[in-house]
């Protein structure tokens, strides 16, 4: 005769009852796997309340969308910096080579090395005119990453104000994270964009509601 275990089921401790619920399952005998589960000793916790506590658990994950979204556009801000002293770098280079390359095609021509001044200035027109064309192309780059900055940090602003009821720099100083934002030009000439930035917004405000509003917490 099969004997009865189920007595010693309220001796179980955590994690033998989760194994003993698995294997249960594995062998596909559900009325045990209920026993066990039913039998699982109940305890009473106290706890914050937990309007409170999803609140803050929305807002971290929220602030970590935010924070990885602006490290983001940062490192891509820090790739266009390092593009500029490239390019000062090679174009100083080149100058050097051209100039070079120049003397002695002269020399290599009629023996006779041209006046070295004038040579300079021909081919100080034409770098410059190249590093200008780089630059300019770099700095389209660069404004295009500070515009997406400025959409970020908006867009969590207008987050805060509307569902938190309270100021950015109130947010951010809370998390002590002035640093994390302070590289951020937010120059008034160029405002942010307002399609992105409401997109953005939404993202944030739809994963506030789904925590706050509609429950989904701790699944």
């Amino acid at each position: 005769m099969k004997k009865d275990v189920s007595s010693y089921y309220f001796k179980l401790t955590p994690e033998e009852r989760f194994k003993l619920v698995l294997k249960a399952r594995a062998r596909s005998d559900d009325k045990d796997a209920k026993n066990l589960h039913q039998s699982c000793q109940k305890v009473t916790y106290i706890m914050n309340d937990d309007e409170y506590d999803k609140r803050f658990e929305a807002l971290r994950t929220i602030w970590s969308m935010f924070i990885a979204l602006l490290a983001n556009s940062q490192g891509m801000l820090e790739m266009t910096e390092n593009a500029f002293t490239f390019i000062s770098v090679i174009s100083d280079r080149s100058e050097d080579s051209l100039m070079k390359a120049y003397l002695q095609g002269f020399e290599d021509a009629d023996g006779e090395k041209p006046n070295y001044d004038k040579a300079l200035n021909k081919l100080d027109v034409i770098v410059k005119a190249e590093k200008s064309v780089l630059e300019n192309f770099i700095e389209a780059g660069r404004n295009g990453v500070m515009q997406r900055a400025r959409n970020i940090y908006s867009s969590f602003e207008g987050f805060c104000q509307d569902f938190i009821g309270l100021s950015i720099k109130t947010v951010i100083d809370s998390f002590d994270a002035d640093e994390l934002v302070s590289w951020i030009d937010m120059d008034v000439t160029n405002k942010p964009d307002i399609g992105e930035t409401k997109k953005l917004k939404k993202e944030f405000r739809d994963y506030w509601i789904r925590i706050v509003k509609e429950g989904h917490y701790r699944e």
